[in-house]
């Protein structure tokens, strides 16, 4: 996250919010004027981050997406996006038309 210059005032796509340990992190660190859009395809995994975000008082910094990011990101001239999904090159093969949204990007591979 150093690296991509995370920081407040800044836009961020995250995908694959799962429980939203990451997403609270990226909310923390883009402060009040900045900003997290995170996708998810899992409805229950994204109820179970989004619960997450409230009880720490986040959820005003992120816009939850229920998409397959496969399908693309609905933002565009974003700082930085993270790919925290299982297998991340086939959703963005070479930082594809579908990840252009971002300056630069960083893959999690989760096991």
């Amino acid at each position: 996250m150093l690296k991509l210059g995370i920081r407040p005032g800044i836009q961020v796509i995250e995908a694959g919010t799962g429980s939203g340990a990451l997403t609270l992190t990226l909310a923390l660190l883009v402060g009040e004027s900045g900003h997290v859009f995170s996708y998810e395809r899992r409805d229950n995994m994204q109820k179970r981050a989004m619960t997450n975000l409230k009880r720490a008082g986040l959820l005003d910094r992120v816009t939850f997406h229920l998409s397959d990011i496969k399908d693309g990101f609905e933002e565009r001239d974003v700082h930085a996006l993270f790919l925290d999904v299982r297998e991340p090159w086939t959703t963005c093969p070479r930082r594809g038309r579908r990840c252009a949204a971002a300056a630069s990007s960083a893959r999690l591979f989760p096991l």
